[in-house]
């Protein structure tokens, strides 16, 4: 496992992961019933430690309704993971 840091960047997803941790935002399948959509699934940021999920937000609570685009949205993530993680 290395601490050097790898970004991934597409018009549908964004991830940066560094040592254990994986930040990710993109579609997810966050239900196991399908939504109104059909697919279960829905557009969220995701914190994975040691490759487990440790951490899900919508994207309609991550606010910032002002971004739209999955790098924009990885920060603001990376944000409210690292204010919960300290409390904030």
């Amino acid at each position: 496992m290395s601490n050097r840091a790898t970004v991934g960047i597409n018009d549908d997803y964004a991830v940066l992961s560094v040592g254990l941790y994986r930040f990710y935002y993109g579609y997810e399948i966050t239900e196991r019933k399908p939504d109104e959509d059909g697919d279960g699934g829905d557009w969220c940021f995701q914190v994975q430690v040691f490759d487990m999920p440790a951490l899900t937000i919508p994207r309609r609570d991550l606010g910032g309704d002002k971004y739209s685009s999955p790098a924009e949205l990885l920060l603001l993530g990376i944000g409210a993971w690292i204010g919960q993680t300290r409390g904030d």
